[in-house]
Order: C-alpha cells, then sequence, then structure tokens
C-alpha cells in the first residue's frame, strides 16, 4: 500500500499528511481536516484501481439516453468484468440491449485510468460507431471526480490519451494492422464486422505470443457470421452468454409482445443466446 503511494504521490497533486481522528482528538484546523480528506481521497484511489467493478459503480457516470447517469452494474454486467479482468481472450454473447458494448468500455475505462502506457484499440462495425465508443470514453472520464483524473494529454475524435502513457486509439478495417499495436483490444459487434476471419488470422498468432496483450470480443449473433462459429468454437477464448431474460424487466409476457412485433424467427436471432 505504502509503495503504491508513493507512487500515486508523484503522479497526481495530492500531500500526504498523517492526520488520522482519535479518540483525544475531537476537533481538527481546516489544514488537518483539508489533509485527511486528501488521505481518504488516496485509499479510494487505491481501492478504485485494484476492483474495476467498485471504480464502476461507485465513481462513473455516463451520458448516455437522457443527460448524465450514474452506473450501477448488474450481476450479469459484473460477470463481463470479471470476464474481462481475469482473461486474455473474452467473448461476450448477449442478446440485443445488454449493455455488452457498454460494459467493455467501461472496463476500458479503468484501465486507461489505472494501468499505465497502456495502448488500447477499439474496433466496432463501422467507424463512426468505434468513434462513438470513444466518446463514451471521454464522457466518462469527464465526469470522474478530480481526484481521479490526470492531465489529458490528446483529445480528437480518434484518439484519448492520459499523462500516464496510456491512450484510446480507434482502429478502422482498413488498418487493421495498427491492432497488433494495442495491449488492449475491443472488437464491438463483431458478427457486423466485415472480413472478420481475416481479422482474427492477423491477431490471434500476435496476442497468443505476447503476454501483455488482452482481446474482447462482443457481439449479438447473425446468421452465417464468424462471431458464430466462434462461439460453437471457441478455441482460446473463454464465453459468456447473455439471454435476453437475464435483463431486468423481461419476462414472457415482454417476450411474446416482441414475437408479436418482429415475428418469432427475428426475435430468435436477435435475443435469443
Amino acid at each position: 500500500m505504502i509503495e503504491f503511494l508513493n507512487k500515486l504521490l508523484s503522479r497526481v497533486n495530492l500531500k500526504l499528511v498523517s492526520v488520522k481522528p482519535t479518540k483525544a482528538k475531537t476537533s481538527f484546523t481546516k489544514e488537518e481536516l483539508e489533509a485527511l480528506y486528501k488521505i481518504e481521497e488516496l485509499e479510494e484511489y487505491y481501492n478504485c484501481s485494484k476492483d474495476p467493478i467498485y471504480f464502476i459503480n461507485t465513481y462513473v457516470k455516463c451520458n448516455i439516453f437522457s443527460g448524465t447517469t450514474d452506473l450501477k452494474l448488474l450481476p450479469y454486467q459484473e460477470n463481463m468484468v470479471n470476464l474481462f479482468q481475469d482473461n486474455k481472450f473474452s467473448l461476450v454473447n448477449s442478446t440485443r440491449q445488454s449493455g455488452k458494448s457498454l460494459i467493455p468500455i467501461l472496463y476500458l475505462l479503468h484501465q486507461l485510468v489505472f494501468t499505465d502506457n497502456a495502448d488500447i484499440g477499439i474496433m466496432s462495425h463501422n467507424t463512426n460507431t468505434s468513434r462513438y465508443c470513444l466518446q463514451l470514453i471521454r464522457d466518462c472520464y469527464n465526469n470522474l471526480p478530480n481526484f481521479l483524473k490526470q492531465k489529458v494529454e490528446t483529445s480528437t475524435r480518434d484518439e484519448f490519451s492520459l499523462s500516464n502513457g496510456s491512450k484510446i486509439k480507434v482502429a478502422t478495417k482498413s488498418k487493421v494492422v495498427l491492432l497488433l499495436y494495442f495491449t488492449h483490444i475491443f472488437l464491438d459487434e463483431f458478427a457486423f464486422v466485415e472480413k472478420a476471419s481475416e481479422i482474427m488470422d492477423i491477431l490471434l498468432p500476435v496476442i497468443i505470443a505476447c503476454n501483455n496483450k488482452k482481446l474482447i470480443i462482443t457481439s449479438t449473433k447473425r446468421k452465417n457470421s464468424y462471431f458464430n462459429e466462434l462461439v460453437e468454437n471457441p478455441r482460446e477464448f473463454k464465453v459468456l452468454n447473455v439471454n435476453w431474460d437475464e435483463i431486468p424487466n423481461r419476462d414472457e409476457e415482454w417476450k411474446m409482445n416482441m414475437i408479436s412485433m418482429m415475428g418469432e424467427q427475428a426475435f430468435e436471432e436477435q435475443f435469443v443466446v
């Protein structure tokens, strides 16, 4: 803990002063209270660095839907975070509207803030969606309390970097070879990515050979897609399946209403895992 705090103090503008409340001392000067509060900030920074779920549930606010929203992960979403944290190759096969794109973004935000020199690449099925993912990360970062922030070095529609040397970049299909240089790779909506099998042929040998690389893939299934093949034969991947009935407020009545609107085949393809 002390070694961690010493490292942290060199990065953030906080002064560590050993002021602790005791039974004998019940009143404090303004300076002592400020020092005590900063010690608590350091403790919170440490707690967040060690536990991405605690970090997300306690401090992350997202600009989604209508305004800024506090986030509380659902059990299956916590399972996603643990999957990403514990495994080199992670694959989420999910029903629609489960947060399958958002939760990897929040995990990567944790890596950006608390890992030195993390090099993160995001690629979705089109460039605009990849840029939207990056914008979500930027918004979540901007909503963090100041004691969790560092100096922003770069902020463009295709890159966001911090003073700890970590950065997130948008990767495009025309420059897929650049994914090889990232330590963390997120492939979003992979069932809808063109030439997905060719991308995997490029990435897998390098990621397997490098201890410091992670690959996260998420998607809804799509008929005859390479993603479906991965789900059936995951090879190196640890797979998490998220079915429609794990989402709050989705019951048999909801299912029948959806089937009446979109048809059973479409429901099976988009919601059933």
